[in-house]
């Protein structure tokens, strides 16, 4: 299982945003799936930071197939 905010050092890449996209995009690709962990259904906190949306952006983008997933309790609430 890889997380991203582990493998994607951004503090050390952020000096060229070049060096951080080709190198999320080359390790996504490898992967070939995404997994997007919400804390809840209605107002996400993953929806409202930029990078996760890069995320989603580039997953799409790379025709790479994205799960979400939510904890037990939201998805009855979202039933």
């Amino acid at each position: 299982f890889w997380v991203c905010w582990f493998c994607n050092n951004q503090s050390r890449l952020q000096h060229s945003e070049n060096d951080l996209d080709r190198v999320f995009r080359a390790r996504l690709q490898q992967i070939g799936v995404a997994v997007a962990m919400l804390d809840r259904w209605k107002g996400a906190l993953y929806l409202k930071r930029s990078w996760c949306l890069y995320e989603q952006f580039v997953a799409h983008e790379l025709d790479i197939d994205v799960t979400v997933i939510l904890p037990e309790e939201q998805i009855v609430a979202l039933r």
